[in-house]
This record gives C-alpha cells, structure tokens and sequence, in this order.
C-alpha cells in the first residue's frame, strides 16, 4: 500500500519546485496518510462515501504478474473514446508495473465467454456491475470487489475515464506483480467538480445558444437546426437560442458560443484558429465555444458537438449528462495559404500537424518514407528554388537546411519511424547557427567545468551549471541554475578567473536545456548583475523564451537568439561541435506532458570525445532517443545524468550510451525544509532503482553499469575536464565524509 501511495505522491511532485516535498518525513508519514487518504478518507462533496481502510496484513489480490494474469478486463458496449483511452492507459500502466496487461474484451456474450476473474470497466451486462449501479450516486466514482470480479464504475462516461485511470494509482507493484487489497471499496464524488451538468432538474438545458447578431443567414440556419439536434441528443425538454445582443454577456452563464460573437471566450477561439482550416471546439468557464474557418467546417463542428452530446448523455449511467471542464477537440489540418507556404513543394502524402501550423510556420510529415524520398524532395526543393545550405546524417537519420526568397525548410529523415518532416516557415522567422569550424592550432585547450550551485541558499536541490572554454579563449555555458545574485557573482568570477591572461571575458554561446528556473535562472541573474562586465554573443534553446527570460536575453543586444534548434542540427565553435539529438517538437502531434521531457538534448564532440547533455530528460524523451536514435548515435564517453538523478533516464538509456564518466548534477548537503532536516540527499537518491512507471536509474549507473568508472558529482565541488579525459581513482566521490565537512562548516 505505501509503495502506491509514495507512487501517487511522486507522481504529484514532478515539477522540480516540488521536490522538496518527497522527503524523508513524508516518506513515512504522509506516505501513509496518503494511502489512507486513499481507502479510507473523507471525501469533499454532498453524498460521497468512501473506502474501507486496508488492515494491517490484510489479504490482496494479484490481479497480474511478470508473465501471467487470470484476469481479463471487460469493457462495456459503447464505450466513448475518452473511456477508450483510459483503459489503453490501464494497459500500459500494467507494462510499466511489470506486469503481464490482461486482455480487454467486450461484455458479447457470443464473442466472449464470462470468466470468474474479470475486471468490469463501466455500465457492462455482468450482474456484479448491476449491483454496484445500484449502490451509484449522481457524480460519483467506485471501483469494489463483488464476487470476483472487480468493478470500475461511474456515474458518467468522463468519470469512468477518471475511474479507470485512477485503479493503478490503488494498486502496489513490485517484482512484476500487481496486487490490491482483497477489500478494496471507493466510493467518492470529490471528482464530479471537474465537470459541469447539462440539465437541471426540471430537465432544461442549462446552456443557451449564442450566435452573432451580424451572422450570416447560412450560419444561422444551421445554428437553429443544431440546437434542435442538440434537444434529441441529451434528451432534454428545453433549450433557448439566442444573439449575443438580446442576451447580456456574463460569466455566469452557460453559453454554447457558434462563431464570432461579441464574447471574450470568441475572441481568443477565433484568434487560436487563424490562418488555419478547420473547426476548435473547447470550453472555457462556463463558455463552450465552437470557431471555425468556413461554412463547412462550422457544420462539422456543429455534427461533432452533437455526437459529444449523443455520447454523454448515453454514458449517463446515474444523474443528468456532464461536461468535463477540460474539454476540448479540434479538427484543424489546414494552414493558410500564405506565399512562403506556397512557394515551398510539400512531400508526396504529407498532411499538415495542427499541433504545429500557424501564419509564420508550419510541420508536414509523410509517413512510410525512405532514405530516397529525403534525396527526392531536396531535389524538388532545389528545383523550386530552396538552396540547400547544410546537410547532416545522425546514424541513418539525414537532416538539410534549405532557405529560399520567401521560405526556409528544415527537412528529417528518420530511419526507424519511416517518417519525413519538413518545418517550412515564413524566411527570416528564425535564424539558425551556421554551422562554423572548430579551428586547428587553437591557442587555448577546450576544458569543460562542473559547477556547484547556490543550493544552500536557495533552500532548493538540483540546479545544473556547466561552463566549457573554447579553443580561443571564449566560453560556452549549459543552463547556470538559480537565478540568485550569489550564483550570478559566482559564475561570473569563475569565469574571470579561467579568461586568459590579456583577454576580456566573453560567452560565446549560452545553451539553455529547458524551462525550468533552476536551469535558466542564473542566467537572468547575470543579465542583472553582469551583463555590463560580459559580452555574451548568442544563446541557444528550443522554446519561445517567456517575457522575463527574453528581457534577460535582450540586455545583450548583439547576441543572436537561435530558440529553434531542430534535432540534426550541428555548429562548430573553436574546439567544439555542438549536435541536437532530441527536441520536444520531435514527438509532436503529441505533447510532452512533463516539462522535464522538453529538455533539448544536446551532444558536444571535444577533442574526438562526446559528452552527452540531457537536461531533464525523462521516460519519454528517452523512448524516442531508443527508438530513432541509433547505439553509435547515443554513444558518449561522457554523460550528465539526467534530472539530478530523480526519475530521469531509463535504465535502457544509460546502456545505450555506454559512458565511462558520468556527470551528477546534485548537491550533497541539503537544508531543504521538507527533508526533515540536514541531510545527505545524494545518499538518499543514489540507491534508487526503476519503480513502476518512474525510471529511476540511479543505482544501475552508480553500481551495475561495468563501464562506468567515474561519478563526478556537482555537490562534491568544482569538476574539470580535459580532452582526451581518462577516468581516474575511486568511482564515487567518498559523499559521507564530504557531508560531514559541508555540514560543520554550514553549521560555523
């Protein structure tokens, strides 16, 4: 039960500022409190029971293990997609645990014959699921043992989805097997606030439909013909139908909003939309807004919302229809007919990704494509008149850079996914490296450095500050952590110390991983206490800077900003080849839900070695290097681990890149509140082995990995590498006794 619950908090502490809260005192007190939260607290909201507590040693269940489960999951007839989804979620949390992922079924009786051992997921035919209806109040949640079968039932179809997704957080994994309390009951409504009904109690539509009093008659037609499609669908007496000047704008009303109204929630719809083709359906408030970019597409978007409709109130198992507060869907696959978007050609079969379009750029991705369909659209591109200015291969994988009059064209190859990519954009909406030369007979050797950070006055763990000085003298910078005027004076006197004698301090490149504050808020700090001591020429990064970080940036005004970096892309500095692996767009039309998984990872080739850079990168970020990165690729004979060793890097990653030399960037004394106290707290990770969905590879690279013979933790001090480096003396840095000495000297 522990294990679940300290699963469940982890899992709400990803974000970095919420470190602190997995300390030792949590990982015994409120581990417990949280698996009593979940069998046994008291839930918020009218008529919510809850779980029975698990008794000590009280019996569990297996629901599956490493290789073998007598379970099946039976899936109602009619389940929506976002239940769908859910139970796919169920699925790959039974791989992630380990565990074998029993076989889902639907409750036919003529295709599948009922079994003892089922897991009932939503309103099924099995007389165990009518039981538990039965029992069902009007928002609620619960997931109980009858017989033995196991029931995963709601009140709606959105909270079955929030149902399903919450089983695994119930369960304990260990060892491949999946176990729950044999006494496992929940019951709780605390999750119906996330969504909004749809008839009141008199079986009214508590929602108006509100169009423009300036609408076209075409569009209004088709308004009044939806709401009454709308009635059929949730089954209700009625619903009223308006212009937005006869009904008053206010935040309180439930309004379904069809086109440009004079609306705020209009406004910034129609704004999301511009320059595309399509329909968004969202809700914002209390607001559910349709946009779209022409009469066809308002119809389809008007037919999508009445299937939604059709959907909840068919999943109504008990009370009235519910709208989830975050719903939204769009079918946006168009991109405006811009000249730059014209004058590029597209590769055969490639669609536009809506994730990824707007009035100044766009992605377009073929699928089942070959090394030759790379070779062939450079051509067609040339014959457009693109000049390809760059070319470079990782493993299979080919990569070229092609600017024209009106457009410039990033295209990718990508061996294993069969995938092509192109990003067009508007000419001279990003600027780009150019790709340079490291230099022979540079005066100066390229040393890299690993920097202690202000941890101690922040009060915070983590942070990762690295400083290369290139062949001429010059540095280059990876992230800087805290943005504190102690960690500005210390990386700027750092720096003036190992500037050569004669020359002024300059930072060539300032590489920034990701946006998290305790990689990019040194450099803020040093644009405020520094800027005028330091020229800085250019920073590197994949992401739109938010306003503080830009006005950082801007303090230097001659520094380029090169915010986005494509994986593929190389650049030489004297002594030094930078090359990017992975970029979060990689995954795109998918989002990286972690932010540590837009960490851009970054591999620097010194003097014939590579040391790899992987910010925070987590699961996923490491499942796309695996999957369309090669081994010779991902090889390095340095590594910086990644996320400071909190679940970071699989174990799968760490042996494809082989190091000998890993870089820890984590302190080692930690007077982090919520740790209970001073404490060791790179002896409290560096044990930690992969546990369910977190990939903690921690004690796999410290003690498991035979080619790894030396830890350079940040914590022990300032680290210095030269090239060619050849690991020497004790793999571990001798933490305790470095405790011991911060901790005398921290405590005077």
């Amino acid at each position: 039960m522990q294990r679940g619950a300290l699963r469940i908090l982890k899992s709400a502490v990803s974000d970095k500022r919420m470190k602190r809260a997995i300390a030792l005192t949590l990982t015994v007190l409120f581990t417990l409190t949280l698996a009593a939260c979940a069998f046994g607290g008291t839930p918020q909201g009218s008529g919510a029971t809850e779980a029975r507590t698990e008794a000590p040693n009280a019996e569990r269940v297996t629901l599956s293990a490493s290789d073998s489960t007598e379970w099946t999951c039976v899936l109602a007839n009619g389940l929506s997609s976002n239940a769908l989804s859910a139970t796919t979620a169920l699925t790959d949390a039974f791989r992630d645990a380990g565990a074998k992922a029993p076989a889902r079924v639907y409750d036919n009786d003529a295709t599948y014959t009922e079994t003892a051992r089922e897991i009932l997921i939503g309103n099924t035919n099995r007389a165990q699921t009518a039981a538990v209806r039965e029992e069902l109040g009007a928002g609620e949640v619960r997931i109980a043992f009858r017989d033995t079968k196991l029931v995963v039932l709601a009140a709606n179809d959105w909270l079955l989805g929030v149902a399903v997704r919450l089983l695994p957080t119930l369960w304990s994994a260990e060892d491949g097997r999946v176990t729950v309390p044999a006494s496992l009951s929940v019951a709780t409504d605390r999750y119906a606030a996330d969504c909004l009904p749809l008839l009141d109690g008199e079986n009214r539509c508590v929602f108006r439909v509100v169009y423009s009093a300036d609408a076209e008659l075409s569009l209004i037609a088709m308004v009044k013909s939806a709401a009454t499609d709308f009635k059929r669908a949730l089954g209700c007496r009625t619903l009223t139908v308006v212009t937005d000047a006869e009904a008053e704008d206010s935040d309180a009303e439930c309004e379904i909003l069809v086109g440009p109204t004079n609306r705020a929630a209009s406004t910034e719809a129609m704004a999301s939309i511009s320059g595309l083709e399509g329909y968004r359906l969202l809700r914002s408030g209390k607001k559910l807004v349709l946009v779209a970019s022409s009469a066809a597409e308002y119809r389809a978007g008007l037919a999508a919302l009445t299937e939604k409709f059709t959907d909840l109130a068919k999943g109504a198992v008990v009370g009235v229809p519910m709208l989830e507060n975050d719903y939204a869907t769009d079918k946006l696959t168009g991109v405006l007919a811009e000249e730059w978007y014209l004058a590029a050609p597209k590769p055969a079969g490639a669609t536009v990704l809506s994730t990824y379009a707007d009035r100044t750029a766009c992605m377009t991705q073929a699928t089942r494509a070959e090394a030759a369909d790379f070779t062939a659209y450079l051509a067609d591109l040339a014959e457009a008149g693109l000049t390809v200015r760059s070319e470079t291969t990782q493993g299979e994988n080919r990569y070229a850079l092609a600017e024209g009059e009106k457009t410039t064209a990033w295209v990718e190859y990508l061996a294993a996914s069969g995938i092509l990519r192109v990003y067009l954009e508007k000419a001279g909406t990003c600027r780009y490296p150019e790709v340079g030369e490291t230099g022979e007979n540079n005066p100066y050797e390229t040393v890299l450095w690993q920097l202690p950070v202000d941890n101690l006055g922040t009060r915070e763990n983590g942070g990762m500050s690295y400083v290369f000085r290139l062949g001429d003298g010059t540095f280059f910078l990876i992230d800087g952590s805290y943005n504190t005027q102690a960690e500005a004076d210390r990386l700027y006197e750092f720096l003036v110390s190992k500037t050569p004698e004669g020359m002024e301090t300059v930072i060539s490149g300032w590489f920034v991983s990701h946006l998290h504050w305790d990689h990019y808020g040194a450099l803020m700090a040093f644009a405020k206490y520094h800027a005028a001591d330091v020229d800085v020429r250019a920073f590197y990064c994949h992401f739109d800077p938010p306003d503080d970080l830009l006005d950082s940036m801007r303090t230097w005004k001659r520094a380029t900003r090169y915010t986005r970096l494509h994986t593929g892309m190389e650049w030489n500095l004297p002594g030094f080849t930078a090359s990017v692996l992975y970029t979060h767009e990689d995954i795109l039309p998918d989002r990286a839900s972690n932010p540590n998984d837009q960490s851009t990872v970054l591999r620097v080739t010194v003097n014939g070695q590579r040391v790899l850079f992987l910010g925070d990168a987590q699961k996923t970020v490491s499942e796309w290097l695996l999957r369309n990165q090669t081994q010779e690729t991902l090889s390095a004979d340095v590594v910086q681990l990644a996320h400071h060793g909190y679940e970071g890097g699989t174990v799968e990653l760490y042996d494809a890149i082989g190091a000998h030399t890993v870089l820890w960037p984590l302190n080692i004394l930690s007077n982090q509140e919520s740790y209970g106290g001073l404490i060791n707290v790179f002896a409290f990770w560096v044990g930690m082995k992969p546990n369910g969905n977190y990939a903690y590879a921690n004690y796999h690279v410290a003690y498991e990995m035979s080619c790894v013979k030396k830890i350079l933790v940040a914590g022990a001090g300032v680290a210095e590498l030269h090239f060619p480096y050849t690991p020497q003396g004790d793999k571990l840095p001798d933490h305790g006794k470095i405790y011991e000495d911060q901790l005398k000297k921290y405590q005077g």
